[in-house]
């Protein structure tokens, strides 16, 4: 009697835990990525909209030079847009992870101490809708009148679920303390001292029998086949009277509970994913 109880208590317990293995390790097999991206001064076209470009490879030359010359104070556009349809990055990509985002602008002012730099971040779908916008972030310091490298960093958050279709556009500002003439230059493109955002990390689609998607259907069949196991060596000791009802009770809902713990983080994985 004890050892038939403990065989069907045994298998309960195995089935889980193999189970629970199977999955956690599935969903671990989720690659992920990091890239900076650079700013070049090719133009891209997305939607029929011209951009110019933003890529995975290094700036190359030839260098271009984004200007504002004028008296405004505020937020002033420096004119141009940079762009990448996010399959530039990797064609499997699924979400943006949260990071930091450092952006490295290559400028120069006219005036010292009168302007900052900063931009506006957008995810953009195939028909041209901001699915996200992170509007005026990862500013600078006020800028001199020497070429310089400026920083600013982002803690780039998004709960958006990519399309290998959309695009990261970055719309290119200055932020300007007065109505003081002033002439800026934002350089793109120059090998050396390049324009760039660094901190870009992602994860991708997983693919094949890493994704805990494809072979859902199959734990949900294996489940329920293996889980009625111990159900039915319990009941027939139980008719052959190897166990009495309590002993039978104990056993079918300790398994049930399992069986439904594997179904709930199942599905909760599956979210995730």
């Amino acid at each position: 009697m004890k050892t038939k109880s403990r065989t069907a208590l045994i298998s309960a317990f195995t089935v889980c835990l193999v189970l629970m293995f199977v999955v956690t390790t599935c969903y671990a097999y989720q690659d992920s990525g990091s890239v900076t991206l650079y700013a070049h001064s090719e133009t891209t076209t997305i939607n029929a909209i011209p951009y110019k470009a933003l890529k995975v490879a290094i700036c190359d030359g030839p260098s271009a030079v984004l200007t504002y010359q004028g008296i405004d104070s505020g937020v002033v556009t420096l004119g141009n847009s940079s762009a990448i349809v996010l399959s530039g990055i990797n064609s499997t990509i699924k979400t943006l992870k949260d990071t930091t985002w450092t952006f490295t602008y290559y400028a120069v002012a006219n005036v010292t101490q009168k302007t900052r730099l900063l931009v506006s971040i957008y995810i953009v779908n195939s028909t041209g809708d901001a699915m996200e916008e992170h509007a005026f972030k990862a500013s600078t310091g006020l800028l001199t009148a020497t070429n310089a490298s400026y920083t600013g960093t982002y803690s780039f958050v998004s709960a958006y679920a990519l399309q290998t279709t959309d695009y990261l556009k970055i719309d290119w500002y200055l932020n300007k303390t007065d109505t003081t003439a002033l002439k800026v230059q934002l350089w793109l493109d120059v090998a050396a001292t390049p324009t760039k955002i660094a901190g870009i990390e992602y994860d991708l689609v997983p693919t094949g029998y890493s994704d805990i998607r494809t072979i859902l259907p199959y734990f949900y069949i294996a489940l329920g086949l293996i889980g009625l196991v111990p159900l039915v060596i319990t009941v027939i000791a139980f008719v052959k009277m190897d166990i009495d009802a309590k002993i039978a009770v104990s056993i079918i809902l300790t398994d049930i509970i399992f069986i439904l713990a594997i179904l709930v983080i199942l599905t909760f994985i599956t979210a995730l994913s």
